[in-house]
């Protein structure tokens, strides 16, 4: 089989993939990661529909909600400045982008929530590689297709050597220059970035755009492929009576009906059980959130796909212990809640204490969901939780959560007159804004001025690269410049 010739729009193509690999390098490699995420990504969306703006794109409705969120998540790295979500988006936005990317050009018979969905981004990452190799070998041969074989032959293996002696030479020509300043002297008719050791800088840079451009392209290459055999239908697993589920049910039901009288007062009397710590008990409380989570949720939703009584009363008698477990669960989940509001209250707010209430709230959007979900076949369990959780998790990213513990502490700080100015201030510059606030009512706190100094004295000569511009990072930089301290 031929190799089919090259065309003039995959070479350009390329290029523009080139170029996009140099945006990423000059958007993540230079400086602190701040509105050149957004830029990125603008970028990468650009050149992605540039590429397919005849392509009949599949779910659509689908495809929209997660461009919004990633732009979302994109965006949060210039309106906020919370640490834990950039490091978290860090991770979470390359692979959102692929799994868009794949959501947009997939055979229409591979569903987004099922595992065929996984492994097709895996193959289109890694198949990349191999569409890469073989559109090299497609280049080779439009450039050297007016040589006979000899000579194409002996021009590969000078390709070759150039490509291996490329980086040597860059890494033996710094050295020298390093090791004598004559010939240091004697290359200083070159450019101003060949010398010294930023050479290798220059190389290894220059090496990740085009890296980066290269796999951009082969992913964006690859993704149209349909294949023309349709997969059969997944087998379905053995399926139950029920009646092994229904006395599991039953004992978990018991347990957790003893549970709740015996230890309903202290659950919501907004007292501690004689003995406990405020610390004792919040972790307590947590521990039942993870118990819920782990155990409840996952016996219901195991229970609720295998179980297929042909009896109706035996259905309906299953359906109520499910309803009655997800009652529990919801009362097991409110008790977490309120110990973690006493346990703030005392210590007070910290992302480590806010996130577990969010996810609470999130286990109850879960659970009133599958309490539906009992009642009426017909809807999708897997389908709605990952929904959910892509736009809760949105959700935090698009609003200042930093901002509002922050807050929170101020308030507290004016009823009781407890506050932590050393969390405070390790919350970076959304932090020190509060403290800043603080500071211009109450002057005289302690060690207060100590810490604005050092953060005025860290950050106002601080080199300002675009890549890192941030929204509260430079309203927080101003009010220190103005300060008076």
């Amino acid at each position: 089989m031929s190799t089919p010739p090259l065309k003039i729009q995959e070479l350009l193509f390329f290029v523009i993939c080139l170029a996009l690999g140099g945006l990423a390098e000059l958007s993540f490699f230079h400086a602190p990661v701040g509105i050149s995420y957004l830029v990125f990504t603008t970028g990468f969306y650009l050149v992605f529909f540039l590429r397919y703006r005849r392509f009949p794109f599949r779910q659509r409705r689908m495809g929209i909600l997660m461009m919004f969120v990633i732009l979302v998540l994109s965006a949060n790295y210039v309106l906020y400045d919370a640490f834990i979500f950039q490091l978290l988006n860090a991770l979470l936005l390359p692979t959102l982008m692929l799994a868009h990317l794949v959501l947009l050009t997939k055979p229409s018979y591979i569903h987004w929530y099922r595992g065929t969905f996984l492994i097709r981004m895996i193959t289109t990452f890694f198949g990349a590689f191999a569409f890469n190799a073989y559109f090299l070998q497609r280049l080779y041969k439009r450039i050297f297709k007016q040589m006979d074989e000899k000579n194409s032959e002996v021009m590969r293996k000078v390709l070759l050597g150039l490509l291996i002696g490329a980086p040597l030479l860059f890494v033996v020509v710094g050295l020298l220059m390093q090791a004598d300043a004559a010939f240091q002297n004697f290359l200083s008719v070159f450019p101003d970035w060949l010398n010294g050791l930023e050479v290798n800088e220059v190389f290894i840079r220059v090496l990740i755009a085009l890296a980066l451009g290269w796999l951009f392209f082969g992913v964006m290459q690859i993704l149209p492929r349909e294949e023309t055999k349709t997969p059969a239908e997944p087998k379905q697993g053995e399926t139950y009576d029920g009646i092994v589920s229904l006395t599991i049910l039953i004992l978990l039901n018991v347990v957790y009906a003893l549970f709740t009288a015996v230890q309903f007062t202290y659950f919501f009397g907004g007292e501690l059980y004689e003995g406990m710590s405020y610390a004792e008990y919040a972790r307590r409380g947590f521990f039942e959130l993870v118990v819920v989570s782990l155990v409840n949720l996952t016996v219901l939703v195991i229970m609720l796909k295998i179980n297929r009584p042909d009896a109706k009363k035996l259905d309906r008698t299953l359906r109520s212990m499910y309803s009655l477990l997800i009652v529990f669960s919801g009362i097991l989940l409110v008790s977490a809640f309120q110990r973690l509001m006493l346990y703030e209250a005392e210590y007070g707010y910290t992302m480590a204490r806010v996130l577990p209430h969010v996810f609470m709230i999130f286990l109850i959007v879960i659970f009133a969901y599958t309490g539906i979900r009992v009642w009426i076949d017909r809807l999708p369990l897997i389908h709605f939780y990952l929904i959910t959780a892509v736009l809760f998790y949105t959700g935090l990213n698009a609003v200042n959560v930093e901002a509002w513990i922050v807050d929170r502490n101020i308030d507290r700080y004016e009823e009781t007159g407890k506050l932590d100015i050393d969390y405070l201030n390790s919350l970076g510059y959304t932090g020190v804004d509060g403290l800043i606030e603080i500071y211009q009512e109450y002057p005289e706190y302690k060690n207060l001025e100590r810490k604005l100094e050092e953060r005025k004295e860290e950050w106002t000569n601080q080199e300002r690269a675009w890549q890192s511009f941030n929204i509260p990072r430079y309203e927080v930089v101003k009010k220190l410049d103005d300060l008076e301290l």
